[in-house]
């Protein structure tokens, strides 16, 4: 996947910054980073009004390190919300735009944290 753009979710916050959403797998071990190969993976996963933005692997992983996550889940199967328990310091991504709904051409609301189930 490297030098591929992927598809990667987002929290859209006040004055349009954006945040990374992460993820568990299934066993709750460890957090991961969350990616998708295109948009309709990412739709099917999370839903259609999930925000995203395009990074390259090396900007994605980039970004991670500073959280102490290694570990980029690509195309998860399964992504539930997480529970509220548990949360995760917010770290912003470089500045972008967020995406659009395709009906309304709005900047996407963000969705709950995820927990991504299956590797």
């Amino acid at each position: 996947m490297m030098g591929a753009l992927m598809v990667v979710p987002v929290h859209v916050r006040g004055g349009g910054a954006v945040v990374l959403r992460t993820g568990r797998t299934g066993g709750g071990e460890g957090r991961v980073g969350i990616a998708f190969t295109d948009e309709r993976c990412l739709r099917a996963a999370l839903g259609e009004d999930q925000a995203w933005i395009r990074l390259g692997e090396r900007a994605l992983r980039a970004m991670l390190r500073p959280l102490g996550i290694e570990v980029v889940q690509v195309d998860p199967l399964l992504v539930a919300p997480e529970s509220a328990a548990v949360t995760s310091p917010a770290r912003t991504a470089p500045p972008a735009a967020p995406t659009a709904s395709p009906a309304s051409g709005s900047p996407v609301p963000p969705r709950p944290k995820v927990a991504v189930g299956i590797r």
